[in-house]
């Protein structure tokens, strides 16, 4: 994380807040398909129907998820993110071992096991991914625009568990398994 940190600090720096903000609500806006999948396998249905609804408000009246007027209609107000991870929590997977992985952050092996249940919902990614696969300058231009839109998030997840703590390690663990608990009990 040392190593993204200047890289964060330049990106916030250089970038107007707009467009970081039109940047993050995109590929968020992209990641669709992976909280829809996330809210069915729980039986989410409402939430599944917002979910589908705010898409179709923001990659439309949104120019293709860049602004979030879906935020302007009550009945598709924000509701929590869902993924693969939590639908296999919500069905009785254990979470197992703790594990950092490099550029990803924090998970566990039921989580990673659910990343690969997203990459699979996600037309984007592969395997199953719409754009050809001789077409890598767009798979890595995606995937690159998508991890520098979330980073200035993730270095200040990533700040606030290690701020004031004796053991950075401990405290991220700690933070990291609530977190999820409380994700999946929601």
């Amino acid at each position: 994380m040392n190593l993204l940190d200047p890289f964060v600090d330049l990106y916030t720096a250089v970038t107007p807040d707009p467009i970081e903000e039109g940047a993050e609500n995109f590929f968020d806006n992209l990641r669709y398909p992976v909280r829809l999948a996330g809210n069915l396998l729980q039986g989410k249905f409402d939430g599944a129907w917002v979910e589908t609804g705010r898409f179709a408000i923001n990659s439309t009246l949104g120019i293709v998820g860049v602004m979030t007027p879906a935020d302007n209609f009550e009945s598709f107000q924000p509701v929590s993110s869902e993924d693969v991870g939590q639908a296999l929590g919500t069905w009785g997977f254990d979470e197992g071992a703790f594990i950092v992985l490099p550029l990803l952050g924090p998970s566990n092996v039921r989580d990673i096991c659910g990343l690969i249940g997203d990459r699979a919902a996600n037309p984007l990614k592969e395997p199953f991914s719409l754009i050809d696969d001789w077409d890598w300058e767009w798979q890595l231009s995606l995937s690159g625009g998508d991890f520098i839109s979330k980073s200035p998030t993730i270095m200040k997840q990533y700040k606030s568990f290690n701020g004031g703590a004796i053991d950075p390690y401990s405290s991220m663990k700690n933070g990291y398994i609530q977190f999820r608990r409380a994700a999946i009990a929601d």
